[in-house]
């Protein structure tokens, strides 16, 4: 029973840890705004967004829609110039 006590102790702490402080303070994120970007454009619904990088080491955003129209696509995203 500590065990798990001290196991969901560690896992709250981490994720208060690894939030971001634009994310505490409810502030939308650059991820947010490419999301809401993304889905005002296509009407679609987001399946799975996410930071990555590519083979430059350069962050990009992921956005996998779910399109009106049945098919999945999938949008990179610079942070940088949108």
């Amino acid at each position: 029973m500590h065990c798990r006590r001290t196991l969901v102790v560690a896992f709250i702490a981490a994720l208060i840890l690894t939030t971001t402080p634009s994310v505490r303070a409810g502030k939308p994120t650059a991820l947010d705004l490419a999301v809401a970007q993304i889905q005002d454009q296509t009407g679609g619904r987001i399946l799975k967004a996410g930071p990555v990088r590519d083979d430059n080491g350069q962050l990009l955003f992921r956005i996998k829609v779910l399109l009106p129209d049945g098919r999945i696509k999938v949008f990179w995203i610079n942070p940088d110039n949108g």
